[in-house]
């Protein structure tokens, strides 16, 4: 007889941090292109002309530099709960 083993954190093969899930999904969604970083806390991305910015937390920001650039956390954060119960993650 088998059991279902509880698993704590993600299965094989899944993000294991929020920057991680926004970045995956960026990446496959908009074709985004990872940059060189030039920040500790952000990952720089290009989606077309746009360039966002996402953070540690999953908060992506929007502009030409970060401190300059307006959050649109909320939206992403829901298309990507959208996204990951579509796909099955």
């Amino acid at each position: 007889m088998s059991y279902n083993v509880f698993q704590k954190g993600p299965r094989k093969g899944q993000p294991k941090t929020i920057q991680d899930k926004m970045s995956r999904f960026l990446e496959m969604n908009y074709s985004a292109i990872e940059e060189q970083r030039t920040s500790v806390k952000y990952k720089k991305y290009l989606v077309g002309d746009n360039i966002l910015y996402v953070g540690k937390n999953g908060a992506v920001r929007v502009g030409k530099s970060i401190s300059s650039s307006l959050s649109i956390t909320g939206k992403m954060k829901r298309n990507l709960e959208i996204w990951e119960q579509r796909k099955g993650f």
